[in-house]
């Protein structure tokens, strides 16, 4: 978090690197590349902010620190379908509760957390992996109130999709069928993923 210049004209900026992002170059890179894509695609804007695979980045004419924001949110799906939808929910759910509370609740931890949990009689994978991330400028339990809204949201919006992706102003939660943190890629060569077209924004939001 920063700031630059003098009101009326001061700008209020933050970033954020996801959290299995280890190497500080890699981190370093991503909100260069998010600076220079965001002046250039929002150069008359007062605020705006943008998501790519490793970092966010965010700047305001306005303070935004430590205040929660649910809105924009945008989301990205698997186009591929599970076989048990209910199930697999029900399933996705489970790991997206734990992610929440150690997120938002574990001293150990900076808002950021990733599970994995073995999943049974789906014919071509064999275990659920999730994320789970807030900026560190919320309180804790503000963290937990945006994962609380955010994960259900993306557990009806993806309805059985093999994987999705939930982005927030002030959290964001990820979950596919293969590993793909840092933490978990080394457990396996992840299978060629359904690439995701585009980020669709979720329609009406609680601000």
């Amino acid at each position: 978090m920063d700031t630059e210049g003098e009101d009326p004209n001061k700008v209020y900026g933050h970033f954020l690197c996801t959290g299995d992002v280890t190497t500080p170059d890699v981190c370093q890179n991503c909100i260069d590349g998010a600076s220079q894509y965001i002046v250039k695609r929002c150069p008359r804007q007062k605020s705006a902010m943008v998501w790519f695979d490793e970092c966010f980045v965010r700047y305001s004419n306005t303070s935004f620190f430590s205040n929660l924001t649910l809105s924009p949110m945008y989301y990205s799906l698997n186009n591929q379908n599970v076989s048990e939808p209910d199930r697999f929910n029900k399933t996705l759910s489970d790991m997206f509760k734990d992610l929440a509370n150690q997120t938002a609740f574990d001293p150990s931890i900076p808002m950021y957390a990733t599970g994995r949990v073995k999943v049974s009689n789906f014919s071509d994978f064999e275990k659920l992996y999730g994320l789970a991330q807030c900026t560190q400028d919320l309180s804790r339990p503000d963290c937990y109130r945006c994962l609380q809204y955010a994960v259900p949201t993306l557990v009806g919006l993806s309805s059985g999709k093999r994987g999705g992706r939930l982005l927030g102003p002030s959290c964001n939660v990820r979950y596919e069928v293969y590993p793909f943190t840092e933490e978990h890629k080394v457990e396996a060569p992840p299978p060629t993923p359904i690439e995701r077209k585009y980020l669709a924004k979720v329609k009406n939001p609680t601000s």
